[in-house]
């Protein structure tokens, strides 16, 4: 397998901007998820530090085709912060996409800067927008983005279900309908943030891009994952400060309001589960638990976030 990925590498790279004629080295990455086992193929020219190209290998069509649709989108709309797709092959039984390699490091707590976060709320902002307007409006919005993850949190925490019913008749219809379709990432945590040499933010692993609508979701999963804990009264002063700063430069470049933040935080929560426990994700225990801490103690919340 290694050789016909190598082969498709050699055979369309001057197509892609790819150096020719370099003598190629590789890195595999098992990408274990519950739902699905994929690959990652790092391409390295022979003395770079960093890798030139990525392969994603997938087992089936839907997933490949999705992640290639929605680079493509996502690229188009910030180009410096999102990997450039490539192409999408079929070989036997399996698929491979390939894409730019993006340098740097995976962001942790102490990498956190004011420039960062607001490059992360400008191209946030430029994706969601630009995405959403491409796309069909969601179909059910209502049942897709209250009625159903409401469920999903009274399952998951019985004792909570008079509050999880008080969320349900928060958010009617009408006011969904006036709350601006924003396609998410859905899947952005730190360890889908890189940070290069110069101190520019990517974001990579974009299978899961318009998911989810909802203002906002992609900050909360964002912040609540670099604390380990996910609760709002564990936040440092430092990380406070920075989410304070990120929810400000994403309001203003949206037209948004911050209080709105406070006003959906329990309807982020609550898909936030769902999410997870739809795609048998790793972080159900951690969404579950933000949502109790955010019902049982929804002050601590306004406190770090706004304030």
């Amino acid at each position: 397998m290694i050789g016909e990925w190598k082969e498709q590498l050699e055979t369309h790279g001057p197509e892609w901007g790819v150096p020719a004629g370099v003598e190629w080295r590789f890195l595999l990455h098992n990408n274990y998820q519950p739902h699905y086992s994929g690959m990652n193929v790092f391409w390295f020219r022979k003395g770079d530090r960093d890798p030139l190209v990525v392969a994603k290998v997938f087992p089936e069509p839907v997933l490949a085709q999705q992640e290639f649709e929605n680079l493509q989108d996502a690229h188009a709309c910030a180009p410096e912060s999102v990997p450039r797709p490539l192409g999408l092959f079929n070989r036997g039984d399996y698929w491979t996409l390939w894409m730019s390699a993006v340098p740097g490091s995976r962001l942790t707590a102490n990498l956190l800067s004011d420039s960062g976060l607001d490059q992360l709320a400008g191209f946030l902002a430029r994706v969601q927008v630009g995405v959403a307007r491409k796309r069909n409006a969601f179909r059910q919005r209502h049942e897709t983005l209250v009625a159903d993850p409401i469920d999903t949190a009274v399952e998951q925490c019985p004792a909570l279900s008079e509050a999880c019913n008080w969320i349900r008749a928060r958010y009617t219809p009408d006011w969904l309908e006036s709350l601006p379709s924003l396609a998410q990432h859905g899947d952005l945590c730190a360890n889908n943030v890189l940070v290069d040499s110069r101190g520019r933010w990517h974001i990579v692993d974009w299978e899961t891009l318009g998911m989810i609508d909802l203002p906002y979701f992609d900050l909360v999963t964002f912040l609540l994952s670099l604390n380990a804990d996910a609760s709002a009264g564990a936040w440092s002063t430092s990380l406070r400060s920075h989410a304070r700063r990120l929810i400000d430069r994403y309001s203003q470049a949206l037209l948004l309001k911050r209080s709105d933040l406070i006003f959906m935080m329990p309807l982020l929560l609550a898909n936030w589960v769902h999410f997870q426990i739809q795609s048998e994700r790793k972080s159900v225990r951690t969404a579950v638990r933000a949502l109790e801490d955010y019902l049982t103690q929804s002050d601590h919340w306004q406190q770090a976030l706004l304030g």
